[in-house]
């Protein structure tokens, strides 16, 4: 029982693996980088994986796998080593297929298969276009196509002969962008020599923090405030243009008055 989940359990892993090796090195040997950032991906390497597990019960309890019988053989290891490798190829098995519209429908297994598994290339696809943009980022930003072609023309691999050097040189010519022709060239080359012929621009470079004047501080007074000060500073300046001023008497006087004599007028003798 121990070793029936041990071999399913590598025939699970050896058709995701299929799967994803098949996918990533037919659609983007160059740019590995990029794809293998897609959880997509893994989701429909996992999609051939969960097929694999359902396709290995299936055999073990349906077919006959003992003696000369068996079509995989009475090693339990070769069967799980089969169902891994060839669980992709047996979900893309269809009989024969028929014209509709511009495309042509299989029938057979594919059938279903094509149901789901479409949407997930297309989902892969679109996830390598955005991080293929995120990753152009400065370095092509300000390049013109025609200093991309420029660059491109000088700096294509010696390995290859004149026919492929030519024929690449054309595609380059039709890309009719500077965005489209580093595509191209990305998907040569790689991403070390690319990275070496469109280096990032000088203005995403480091530079040293500089500390910045601090900002003017602004009054946080309302207008209502203001203006009732306003009204009451008025209010004061005119209370004290109207107060009477009343003459003082003499110090004299006042002392006089004080103690309830009055002083002798000029008239009067001695």
């Amino acid at each position: 029982m121990v070793t029936l989940w041990v071999t399913g359990a590598l025939a699970v892993a050896l058709a995701g693996l299929m799967a994803f090796w098949e996918l990533t090195t037919s659609k983007y040997p160059r740019e590995m980088f990029l794809v293998c950032r897609c959880p997509h991906l893994y989701c429909y390497s996992l999609v051939y994986a969960v097929a694999a597990a359902a396709v290995m019960a299936l055999y073990e309890t349906l077919v006959p796998h003992d003696g000369p019988h068996s079509p995989l053989g009475a090693n339990l290891w070769y069967r799980a080593i089969a169902v891994g490798l060839f669980t992709k190829s047996f979900l893309h098995l269809k009989f024969f297929s028929f014209p509709f519209k511009s495309e042509s429908v299989p029938v057979g297994i594919e059938t279903i298969t094509n149901i789901f598994i479409p949407w997930f290339i297309t989902e892969i696809d679109l996830g390598v276009e955005n991080r293929r943009v995120d990753f152009f980022g400065s370095r092509i930003d300000g390049v013109s196509f025609e200093d991309a072609k420029q660059r491109i023309s000088n700096s294509i691999p010696d390995y290859l002969d004149q026919r492929d050097r030519d024929g690449f040189l054309t595609s380059i010519e039709k890309a009719g962008s500077a965005k489209r022709a580093a595509t191209l060239y990305l998907r040569m080359v790689g991403r070390r020599r690319f990275e070496q012929v469109f280096p990032l621009s000088h203005a995403t470079a480091t530079t040293p923090a500089t500390v910045s004047a601090p900002p003017p501080v602004v009054s946080t007074v309302s207008p209502t405030l203001a203006k009732i000060a306003t009204d009451v500073a008025k209010y004061v300046d005119s209370a004290q243009a109207n107060i009477v001023k009343v003459p003082l008497k003499p110090k004299e006087a006042l002392s006089g008055s004080a103690a309830g004599m009055t002083p002798p007028s000029s008239g009067d003798g001695p």
